[in-house]
């Protein structure tokens, strides 16, 4: 079944987000890669309020910088970062 488009996106990561946080909360890490509009920065904010990291593309690496601009406009990134340097960041979260 599909659910209803959100900020005009279907699949939307917000509902993804928001979907996790109250299930996983702090053990959560999240990334926000290159895309359109805003989509995902108000799941975000849901990860942050159960204390889950949040790990935006850094502009130098994104085709577009939409989505990750907006969770950095918003402070609630945790950490910005080139793409080939997200997995080595992921591994030391969780080491």
């Amino acid at each position: 079944m599909r659910g209803p488009k959100e900020m005009g996106s279907r699949p939307s990561v917000n509902a993804l987000f928001r979907s996790i946080a109250p299930i996983y909360g702090s053990k959560i890490v999240s990334l926000i890669l290159t895309g359109m509009n805003c989509d995902g920065t108000d799941g975000v904010e849901q990860v942050k309020k159960m204390r889950g990291k949040v790990i935006v593309e850094a502009q130098s690496s994104c085709v577009i910088y939409g989505m990750p601009k907006e969770v950095v406009r918003r402070k609630l990134a945790n950490f910005m970062l080139p793409l080939d340097k997200m997995a080595e960041e992921i591994v030391k979260m969780i080491s």
